[in-house]
C-alpha cells in the first residue's frame, strides 16, 4: 500500500535556508512536523505557506507564483461564510461535524527540544500539559480553490477546498512556562491532500509571544541562527487525540527557517480511537503504547507483508497479535488490513478483526490469521 508523501526536512539549519526560498514555506527539522501555513484573505500567509494575493477585490486569494515564477502554481481562493454549523460545506462536512472530531479538553505531556534552529530554556525536559480547543460562536467559512496555473514542479501542487473555523485554543504547562490563549483558525481538509498531508482538523496560528499573554515569551528561546520573527503554533485535532508542536520561524539570512523548540501529544481520553491519531514518535507524551505494526497486502498472486512500523494503541501487549486487524484508512478512505505486534487484543475503535470483514479482499490473505514475521 503506498503512503501519502509527508513532508520531512531534516538537517543543518543550512539546508533550511537553502530550502525555503525555493518551497516558498517555512522548513523543520521534526520528523512528521507539520508545515505550511494560515489562510489570510487580506493578503497573508495561507495553507500552503504561500502569500495571498486579493485578485479581484471580492475577497478571492490567489497563492502561488506569478507570470515569472510558477513554480508554486497559482490557486485561487474563494470564501463565503456559512450561516451555521449545520450548513453542508463544500467539503462535503458541516462544522459541527468538524467540531464534534476535534473540540474538546486534550491531557498529555509537553516535551521541549532542540531543533537545531531554536531551544526553549527548558530543553531536555518535559512537564504535564492541558490542551484545549474551543468553540465560541466565532465565523465559519467555506474556501473554493481553484487551480487556475499548475505548479512548475512534478511534486505535490496542492489546491484544495476546505473549511475553516474560528475558535480558542489554550495550551497550559505545569510548569508555568507555557500559559498561551489564542484565538486560532480550524482548518479542514478532508481530501488531506494539502501540504500538511492530513485528514484531520489542523490550526497553524502565527502570534508574537511578546503581546500575546501567556507564559511564553521570546527571552525563553535561543535562536542558534539568524533572528527570531515569531512563534508559530501547529496541531492536529481528531477522535480525541491531538499531536502539535510550538515552533519558532526565524529569518536565515534572508531565508526563513521554521523548527520547533516544543512538542506535545495528549488525549481526551485513553483509547484506541485517541492513540491511533497520535503522531507515531510520540505516542509516549500522550500516555499511548507504542505497538509494531505490518501493512497486508497482494502482489496480485499472493499475500505479502510489509515491513514493520510504529503505531499508537491504548495498550501494549506480549507477542503477536492473533488475526489481522482492519479499519477505515483516513488518507484513502479504503479498509487497510494489517499484522500487529506487541497489542493487547482485542482492539477497540476503529479497529474491526478481520473474522468480522469477509467482504474485505485483504481480510482473506492467510485465512485472516497474523502470519507475518
Amino acid at each position: 500500500m503506498t503512503s501519502p508523501l509527508k513532508l520531512n526536512l531534516a538537517g543543518p539549519s543550512a539546508v533550511c535556508a537553502v530550502l525555503a526560498p525555493l518551497l516558498a514555506l517555512g522548513c523543520t527539522l521534526s520528523s512528521q512536523s507539520l508545515t505550511g501555513g494560515q489562510e489570510d484573505t487580506t493578503g497573508g500567509v495561507n495553507s500552503t505557506g504561500t502569500k495571498d494575493v486579493d485578485t479581484d477585490g471580492t475577497g478571492g486569494t490567489t497563492t502561488g507564483g506569478d507570470d515569472e515564477d510558477v513554480f508554486d502554481g497559482q490557486c485561487v481562493k474563494n470564501s463565503s461564510v456559512l450561516s451555521s454549523l449545520d450548513v453542508m460545506s463544500i467539503t462535503g462536512q458541516t462544522a459541527a461535524d468538524v467540531l464534534a472530531q476535534a473540540e474538546g479538553e486534550y491531557s498529555g505531556i509537553i516535551r521541549y527540544v532542540d531543533s537545531g534552529i531554536v531551544s526553549h530554556k527548558n530543553v531536555g525536559t518535559d512537564s504535564n500539559v492541558t490542551v484545549e480547543l474551543l468553540y465560541g460562536g466565532g465565523e465559519l467559512r467555506d474556501l473554493d480553490a481553484v487551480l487556475v496555473a499548475p505548479c512548475g514542479h512534478e511534486g505535490p501542487c496542492p489546491c484544495n477546498d476546505s473549511l475553516e473555523i474560528d475558535v480558542t485554543l489554550k495550551i497550559t504547562s505545569e510548569d508555568g512556562a507555557i500559559a498561551e490563549t489564542l484565538p486560532v483558525v480550524l482548518t479542514s481538509t478532508p481530501s488531506g491532500d494539502s501540504f500538511f498531508f492530513t485528514p484531520y482538523p489542523y490550526v497553524y496560528q502565527y502570534y508574537d509571544p511578546d503581546v500575546s499573554p501567556g507564559g511564553l515569551q521570546s527571552s525563553d528561546l535561543e535562536v542558534n541562527d539568524g533572528t527570531l520573527k515569531q512563534v508559530v503554533i501547529t496541531g492536529t485535532f481528531s477522535d480525541g487525540g491531538m499531536t502539535g508542536e510550538l515552533n519558532a520561524e526565524v529569518d536565515l539570512f534572508g531565508a526563513t527557517g521554521l523548527g520547533p523548540f516544543a512538542e506535545l501529544a495528549a488525549v481526551t481520553e485513553l483509547s484506541d480511537a485517541a492513540c491511533g491519531v497520535i503522531r507515531d514518535n510520540a505516542c509516549e507524551l500522550a500516555g499511548c503504547a507504542t505497538a509494531q505494526m505490518r501493512d497486508v497486502y497482494s502482489n496480485g498472486e499472493e499475500c505479502e507483508c510489509d515491513s514493520s512500523r510504529d503505531h499508537c494503541v491504548a495498550s501494549g501487549g506480549d507477542g503477536a497479535a492473533t488475526e489481522l486487524w482492519a479499519r477505515i484508512d483516513p488518507y484513502t478512505g479504503e479498509y487497510e488490513v494489517v499484522a500487529f505486534d506487541a497489542v493487547a487484543e482485542p482492539l477497540g475503535e476503529p479497529w474491526t478483526p478481520c473474522s468480522e470483514l469477509p467482504e474485505v479482499a485483504l481480510c482473506q490473505c492467510f485465512a485472516g490469521m497474523n502470519a507475518c514475521p
